[in-house]
This record gives C-alpha cells, sequence and structure tokens, in this order.
C-alpha cells in the first residue's frame, strides 16, 4: 500500500469499518508493513506456499462460525471439495481466529476483530493463480459469506444453488 493509502483504509477501519483481503503472488514478506499500516495485518506474511503432489483440500473449518455455518450442512455447500494449487503463507498473530485449514494444518481463512472492525482473510486467490477454486459452484457463495461476515450480516440461511437467468 502507498502510504496515503494506507492511512485512509486505516482510518475506514478505525470508524468501525471492515474488509476482506484475499492472497495472491503479490503477497510476500515485504507486504507486511503496508498490510500493518492499513490495520488490514493479520499475521506474518510468508509469500506463496505451493501444493506439491496432489492440491490443498480444506481439511477443517469452523462450522460454528456465522461465515461458514451455511457450509457445516454439506447438502449446502461442503467446503472440503474445493481444491487450490497454492496459497499465500500466513503465519496467524496473538488474537487472530483461524476459521479454516488445509490438510497440512496451513490456515486459508482467518478473523481478525478489532472493536467493531473485522478484517477477514482468505489466503487464496480469487483468481486462477491458486488453481480452479474460483471456477467452483461454492466460489461465489463462500465469497458471498466472507463480505456479508465482513459486513456483520453472515449466518443468514442455507447456499442456494439457483441457475443464473440467461
Amino acid at each position: 500500500f502507498p502510504g496515503g493509502d494506507a492511512a485512509k483504509v486505516r482510518a475506514f477501519l478505525d470508524r468501525g469499518g471492515s474488509a476482506v483481503v484475499f492472497g495472491g503472488g503479490n503477497l510476500g514478506p515485504g507486504s507486511t508493513a503496508g498490510y500493518a499500516a492499513a490495520g488490514l495485518l493479520v499475521g506474518n506474511i510468508g509469500g506463496t506456499h505451493a501444493a506439491r503432489d496432489v492440491p490443498f483440500r480444506i481439511a477443517e473449518f469452523a462450522g460454528d462460525h456465522p461465515v461458514l455455518a451455511p457450509f457445516a450442512d454439506p447438502q449446502h455447500g461442503d467446503l472440503h471439495r474445493l481444491s487450490f494449487s497454492g496459497c499465500t503463507r500466513v503465519a496467524p498473530a496473538d488474537g487472530v481466529q483461524v476459521l479454516a485449514r488445509f490438510r497440512d494444518g496451513a490456515p486459508v481463512l482467518l478473523e481478525r476483530l478489532s472493536g467493531p472492525s473485522r478484517v477477514l482473510w482468505c489466503a487464496a486467490s480469487v483468481g486462477r493463480e491458486h488453481g480452479e477454486w474460483s471456477r467452483s459452484r461454492l466460489f461465489l457463495p463462500l465469497v458471498h459469506q466472507l463480505v456479508r461476515g465482513a459486513a456483520g450480516l453472515a449466518g443468514a440461511g442455507p447456499v442456494r444453488d439457483l441457475p443464473a437467468g440467461g
């Protein structure tokens, strides 16, 4: 973040705003200071963590957390089915809750609460950089839940699979 932008984001969070951050190849150890200045840091950023022989899959997630509660019932979307070729490695800071982990223990969804503001991190890129998960039927429902969670509106009913009109 350029200093002026970081200050604007920090001011937004200080006023009670919330944010969702996604990982990507542009995040590495050199990003830590900018994200900290913006108030978006959830831990030390370690760069890209690539899957080697098999793709990453979510092994465990907090099904009782309002953001992920709709996914607790596999009939409404099974997060364990998502596959990732990599993620941004994050070592969670004290007070940061890990909402989901890959089988190797790497955190993929994290949350930091600070007063009325909330920062949710998804360590995977929303593009294809970290695999084809963004083409999955669960991608949009998960992103919607993250955004709803940041807005304080999560947990409102099951994920629904509806065909797009037109």
